[in-house]
């Protein structure tokens, strides 16, 4: 098990890595056609990391104590390790797909950014989980905006998507009065 987090651990900084070389070069990022089909893929992983960010919140309350470095502690660590993974993953998906074209530029950088943020953001939290466990006011900041980062850019991937009035289920304005 430990060998297995050390190789996903240094596989989510090395996509880190290259998320961050993505964002500095995105208007100049040219997708493969062999890597195209890994951009069509973001709307299927990206439901991945916001459950497991969303579910680091769940698994806090079960602590028995902030400094308890019990089983609940090992399996928050695990999820974290995957969210930050997935997170990182949803995020390059993205910026692929982006690069097809079509899409509303303004909408789409705030989405874009967003989510970078929000996977920078789970990896910090994974860093300081990993090497400062007791800094709780710094884990729990952490997942606060995380949790936010989550809810903002879905509300923005939603709309790139759906559209501005999906939620509400109002229809654009139109010329015709009701009966």
């Amino acid at each position: 098990m430990k060998l297995y987090r050390s190789v996903l651990s240094n596989l989510v900084f090395f996509l880190q890595v290259i998320l961050v070389l993505a964002l500095i070069f995105h208007r100049q990022l040219t997708v493969p056609v062999w890597l195209q089909p890994a951009g069509r893929l973001h709307p299927l992983i990206l439901h991945l990391p916001i459950t497991l960010i969303l579910l680091l919140p769940a698994l806090l309350l079960f602590r028995k104590k902030p400094d308890d470095q019990g089983a609940v502690v090992n399996i928050f660590s695990f999820v974290l390790l995957h969210a930050a993974f997935f997170a990182t993953l949803s995020a390059l998906s993205g910026l692929f797909l982006s690069t097809e074209g079509g899409y509303e530029e303004d909408l789409l950088n705030r989405h874009m950014y967003v989510g970078a943020i929000t996977a920078f953001l789970t990896y910090a939290l994974l860093l300081t989980v990993t090497y400062f466990p007791f800094k709780t006011g710094i884990i729990n900041s952490l997942l606060v905006l995380n949790c936010t980062g989550i809810i903002i850019g879905s509300h923005f991937g939603g709309t790139i998507t759906h559209g501005e009035n999906y939620l509400s289920g109002l229809e654009e304005e139109t010329n015709t009065k009701p009966r």
